[in-house]
């Protein structure tokens, strides 16, 4: 923000502008499973408790030796 006084700089609003994220995969993600088996097979129950268990025990439990 302190470089924006100098005269060639941009303004600091274009900067945020060009920083804000586009949500254009996100927008595919929810498309994805609002129309894809995958979503169906989530919500059956295909993937069970013990994947997610053991995926978070994998992610947050991991000890390196």
């Amino acid at each position: 923000m302190a470089g924006g006084s100098d005269a060639g700089a941009p303004h600091p609003g274009d900067v945020v502008r060009r920083a804000y994220p586009n949500h254009t995969l996100k927008r595919a993600a929810r498309w994805g499973f609002d129309h894809l088996p995958v979503a169906r097979a989530l919500q059956a129950g295909l993937l069970s408790w013990n994947v997610f268990r053991r995926l978070a025990e994998t992610v947050f439990f991991h000890r390196s030796r």
